[in-house]
């Protein structure tokens, strides 16, 4: 794919080009690289380490938004998602039905087909 995409390129840059008339005609293009001298080991080496010092001085000016949502082995925010966890939930919440979620076998129910279960949580002290 990459050399028939190749062959392409070169093949529609030796194409003539019809210039329209009044429109002035393209500078033909220098092939100053060729002449340059061969780029050495220290110089390909500065340039690539120069390059990756910009890169990581953009990379420092990102602000990192996902910081907190990172999980990290804290023994308080381990106690407080379990705390959070324990919680037992209010009636009116969306998360009231979390201990007992309203299904009868495999069919789950939801909407105000789910209300039945939300007085039965509160009947069974699942929710507040």
């Amino acid at each position: 794919m990459v050399f028939a995409a190749s062959y392409l390129a070169v093949h529609l840059l030796a194409a003539p080009v019809a210039v329209p008339p009044g429109v002035p005609a393209p500078e033909k293009v220098s092939n100053d690289w060729a002449a340059a001298p061969p780029l050495g080991r220290k110089d390909i080496h500065n340039t690539v380490r120069d390059i990756l010092a910009e890169e990581h001085a953009e990379l420092a000016q990102v602000p990192r938004r996902h910081e907190a949502d990172t999980l990290r082995g804290d023994k308080y925010d381990s106690f407080a998602a379990d705390f959070e966890e324990a919680a037992v939930p209010g009636c009116l919440r969306p998360d009231a039905l979390k201990r007992q979620p309203p299904r009868i076998g495999m069919l789950g129910l939801g909407g105000l087909l789910g209300l039945p279960f939300v007085l039965l949580a509160k009947i069974r002290g699942k929710c507040n």
